[in-house]
């Protein structure tokens, strides 16, 4: 594929230093203990720093893998490639082997290389440069051979203000869309609040009629005694989502001595749940049902 003009082709040994990170041996390290940046506390774009670990390491080896601001840290495994650029300043902390540390050399900007590192991640070639079958790991020496598209530094200028730039406006929506979830939440608890005040001051009553005075659960034997009575007996067509629907009315006498009868009888304020038909999982209470006479063959909790 062709460059524009002014663009160069390199690899990220010939733009960074490149260091992989301390082994954690216990037996083998000596010197102080040291806090250290592990794979799991580089996330994209950011650290996580809770927990930090230390490990003891001498003070050639705090030199060599010091952090300091502009620091590009690659995952090397768990998730390869997953990219961070260090903006906290320089502290007493080191980097274990699980991490990549790259340093940029002049005319290349350090977000400029973080970005593409995750532009390539996320769309082209990477994962040729893992190693492993079940386990991918990202080797050093693949990591620097790595190719990366370089433009002039005003174009890379360009290119991660515009990136930033999108970014913001994609981490703002995200907030915006978390926000209307949280307002569609309050808005059915509060539709729910108001239902439950109605029913509960006896502001909506039953339609179904005033011969109503017991209400059960329903049995599939109890079929054979539709229209055969007073009772009303609720399908599962009449309940809806909150609310009794009076159409279609079934009447029905059962025998009322049954163990299935008094394992069914449905009291005032049971929550009747829908377990068959396209309702299924519709919900709603008889609390707002001034009568108890009912059967259903819905499922009481």
């Amino acid at each position: 594929m062709s460059l524009p003009k002014g663009w160069q082709q390199a690899t990220i040994a010939d733009i960074a230093d490149t260091k992989l990170g301390k082994m954690l041996d216990a037996v083998k390290n000596k010197g102080k203990p040291v806090r250290y940046l592990g794979n799991v506390n580089v996330r994209w774009g950011g650290f996580d720093l809770s927990g930090l670990h230390e490990m003891r390491v001498t003070q050639d080896e705090l030199d060599q893998l010091s952090v300091r601001d502009g620091d590009i840290f690659v995952c090397e495994g768990g998730e390869p490639g997953r990219t961070a650029v260090w903006r906290g300043g320089a502290q007493d902390l080191i980097f274990q082997k699980a991490l990549h540390r790259l340093r940029v050399l002049d005319d290349v900007q350090t977000d400029y290389l973080a970005h593409y590192l995750r532009f390539a991640v996320n769309r082209h070639g990477f994962a040729s440069l893992l190693t492993g079958t079940t386990i991918k790991h990202l080797p050093q020496i693949a990591l620097q051979r790595m190719e990366v598209a370089v433009p002039p530094a005003a174009e890379q200028r360009r290119i991660v203000a515009k990136v930033n730039l999108l970014t913001a406006r994609l981490t703002r929506a995200r907030a915006e869309l978390e926000g209307v979830d949280i307002q569609v939440a309050k808005y059915r608890q509060a539709a729910l609040a108001r239902y439950l005040a109605e029913v509960t001051t006896g502001a909506e009553t039953t339609k179904f009629g005033d011969q109503i005075s017991l209400l059960t659960s329903g049995s599939r034997d109890w079929a054979k005694y539709y229209d055969r009575g007073s009772a009303v007996f609720v399908l599962a067509g009449n309940v809806k989502p909150l609310k009794f629907d009076p159409a279609p009315k079934r009447f029905i006498d059962p025998p009322l001595d049954g163990a299935d009868a008094r394992r069914s009888k449905i009291e005032r304020n049971d929550l009747l749940v829908t377990i068959v038909g396209a309702g299924t999982g519709d919900t709603c209470d008889d609390c707002r049902c001034r009568h108890r006479r009912y059967m259903s063959d819905r499922r009481r909790l």
